[in-house]
């Protein structure tokens, strides 16, 4: 249950690793290789300037199912919660077409800002996302806030609790 990487994937290396050789460097040349590098280097910093990601991995009222029920969509959503209080959302979609106006439940009212997108352009995405939700009282998914999302395909965004 903890955040690994084997060696190679850190840029998506094609074969699949040989301890006697050395590890496939020279694909960080290509697009898509690099992108996956920029891809893990974000996400690294993220965890380390997100409590909510990692402080209460041990503590089980830190984390919260959004909604994992849309099967036929390929959507799931969760939250972190920090022992300050500070939140993450994490939403994960998994199909190959964009969401658009797609609603999610959300624990608490206010803003929230979307600080990881894994469609980036940087990472070599379509670049389709949010910039921020603002919450709406219409209850949704059993939390009493919701926001009307983009979701882009294939990929993983990261928004955090701006109050």
């Amino acid at each position: 249950g903890k955040k690994l990487i084997f060696m190679g994937g850190e840029f998506g290396q094609s074969e699949e690793w040989n301890y006697a050789t050395t590890i496939q460097w020279h694909l960080n040349e290509f697009k898509d290789h690099y992108g996956i590098a920029q891809l893990v280097k974000d996400l690294n910093r993220v965890y380390r300037e997100e409590p909510a990601l990692g402080t209460t991995d041990l503590d089980p009222h830190a984390f919260q199912w959004i909604a994992c029920w849309d099967s036929d969509s390929s959507v799931i959503s969760y939250v972190r919660t920090a022992k300050d209080g500070s939140k993450v959302m994490v939403i994960g979609h998994f199909t190959p077409m964009p969401r658009e106006d797609y609603r999610i439940g959300l624990p608490e009212a206010g803003r929230w800002k979307e600080i990881m997108n894994t469609n980036s352009e940087f990472y070599g995405g379509t670049n389709v996302g949010n910039d921020f939700v603002v919450s709406e009282k219409i209850e949704y998914d059993n939390c009493p806030q919701s926001a009307a999302f983009t979701l882009p395909p294939c990929s993983t965004m990261f928004f955090r609790w701006e109050g």
